[in-house]
């Protein structure tokens, strides 16, 4: 038996190229996707590769039918927990620096000026309300009939900040429902107090109060109602 170790096959560029070409308008069926995407699976790329990879990707422009189908891929994405838990300790430990936050700032700025964007994101957000916003939108509806209306859908925004709950008769005032996961520390990098101060600070900026319901909140349903009514009657 040969144990002679295989040379590591390269291509010319031409080689490339007409292999590219070859494949051109090539459907491929959903069991071969399918076989494809299992075959992938548990793969791991040594730091070379990662690095070659990422050297061929710069300065790649990808176009507009390319960037469509992209979006049309992640509508409606969902995440396991295990995915979850999975991008939360990737994120741990990972700080950002100011200046990447004051460019990430602007370049948000930036795109909410663009109808087109503002549109699209309206077009992301159909899949709202959340579970947690529709029990609380029937706590609301329940303790208080026809006060307070869900605008979490990207209907309504102040200071590129998109609310929640909004009160409908003449009171500048907000209720903004915090998911225990994605608002937490690991996320926001902000303590729970931090974070609820920051958005009441937002809004106040534009003469509203603001009050926050935690995603743990909704267990205590007695509790919360009298916490959402001494806000209501403040």
């Amino acid at each position: 038996m040969n144990n002679t170790p295989k040379k590591k096959r390269t291509f010319s560029k031409e080689h490339k190229r007409k292999l590219s070409e070859a494949h051109k308008g090539r459907v491929i069926s959903e069991e071969t996707k399918r076989k494809m995407s299992k075959a992938q699976k548990g793969r791991t790329f040594s730091e070379e590769t990662k690095r070659k990879l990422s050297e061929a990707n710069k300065g790649k422009k990808l176009s507009e039918e390319t960037k469509r189908k992209m979006s049309e891929t992640r509508k409606d994405r969902t995440f396991s927990e295990e995915h979850k838990r999975k991008i939360s300790e990737a994120l741990m430990g990972h700080f950002v620096s100011e200046e990447s936050k004051r460019k990430t700032s602007e370049g948000n700025k930036k795109l909410w000026t663009d109808p087109k964007y503002r549109e699209n994101r309206r077009q992301v957000n159909s899949v709202r309300p959340t579970k947690t916003e529709k029990t609380l939108n029937k706590i609301l509806c329940k303790l208080l009939p026809k006060e307070y209306q869900y605008v979490g859908d990207g209907e309504v925004i102040i200071g590129r900040r998109n609310p929640d709950f909004m009160n409908v008769n003449g009171q500048k005032k907000i209720i903004e429902m915090f998911g225990n996961y994605w608002h937490s520390r690991k996320f926001t990098g902000m303590s729970k107090k931090e974070h609820r101060q920051e958005r009441q600070k937002h809004f106040a900026k534009y003469g509203y109060k603001t009050l926050v319901v935690w995603e743990h909140e909704l267990q205590n349903t007695k509790q919360l109602k009298a916490k959402i009514k001494a806000f209501h009657n403040e």
